[in-house]
């Protein structure tokens, strides 16, 4: 669990119940996508359940390995999903009911531990019904709301709740991570640079070789561009990366960032600071750039136009 292994700190807050044995029945983990939001509530159920002795969770009791294998009663998930069990947008009232029911149900031994991803996602009657249970939750009981948008719950779910935030993971936190995991060098350097503080974007980039390909495409044009000045050389390499374009902008917004902040690290980054483009700047014409492709402009014409939008500068 390279995510909450990166946060220390955050780790020991939410064990600390656990050892004390003062246990906290419900809790709000909002953060990013792969901050380790859901590692961290897996393991913090798995201690709850744990029954070797010294340090917990142990790793190697029946308890623990029923968790690490996927298989244990325990542990109860939450997330949208339609009548034929099939993904959905939101999280509705009968299926929080039948969770209900669910929870009531007093465990053989341990803890019932739910995890609701994303918590957000519960319409207000969902959420409405599941106020009671977290005003006076079974003492067996710990749930787990897990969320991007903790503002997004209602105020009444939010008072019920212990809040932990889930920061960006540094990017040298992140190489390290990407070291225990095997991976190494510039790819570590680059994936680590544009996961925007996720280890589990980090790692997904580590393990799609398209994206490095597109990278290095990214960093070429603006070179070109940078050194000829001109579009019609450097827009042909762009709109050649309409098949994954939002992936595109999403590079270019956190090169943005680091122009802002001043620290190029990147080949993509010093690029673009060739072109004499400021972080500012170039925000605001991906910005521009985002709006015309949601007006179905085609992407060749949308990456011409965010080109002339940086020689213009």
């Amino acid at each position: 669990m390279p995510e909450i292994k990166a946060r220390p700190f955050l780790l020991e807050q939410l064990m600390r119940p656990v050892n004390t044995g003062r246990i906290v029945h419900a809790m709000i983990f909002s953060g990013l996508a792969g901050t380790g939001r859901t590692e961290a509530a897996e393991y913090v159920a798995r201690a709850l359940n744990c029954t070797g002795t010294g340090v917990k969770p142990c790793g190697v009791c029946a308890s623990c390995r029923r968790f690490l294998d996927g298989k244990a009663p325990e542990l109860i998930r939450l997330e949208p999903e339609n009548e034929n069990k099939k993904p959905a947008k939101y999280i509705k009232i009968e299926q929080v009911r039948a969770l209900l029911r669910e929870t009531a149900l007093h465990p053989l031994s341990g803890y019932k531990c739910v995890i609701i991803k994303p918590a957000d996602s519960m319409t207000e009657e969902a959420q409405n019904a599941l106020l009671k249970t977290l005003e006076e939750p079974p003492e067996y009981a710990v749930f787990f709301l897990i969320t991007e948008k903790d503002r997004a719950l209602l105020q009444t779910i939010r008072s019920r709740c212990v809040l932990y935030r889930f920061a960006p993971i540094s990017v040298d936190e992140i190489k390290l991570g990407l070291e225990k995991a095997g991976y190494y060098g510039e790819e570590a350097e680059i994936a680590a640079s544009y996961s925007g503080g996720s280890m589990g974007k980090a790692l997904e980039f580590c393990g799609d070789k398209e994206f490095f390909t597109l990278y290095t495409k990214l960093a070429e044009a603006f070179e070109l561009l940078a050194r000829t000045g001109s579009i019609s050389l450097a827009g042909p390499q762009l709109a050649d990366m309409e098949g994954r374009k939002q992936l595109c902008l999403d590079i270019l917004e956190i090169s943005a960032s680091e122009l802002m902040r001043g620290a190029i690290k990147t080949r993509l980054a010093a690029a673009l600071k060739s072109c004499r483009i400021d972080g500012a700047e170039l925000m605001q014409a991906l910005t521009e750039c985002r709006k015309r492709l949601e007006s179905n402009v085609m992407f060749r014409y949308a990456a011409d136009m965010l080109l002339f939008d940086i020689v213009k500068h």
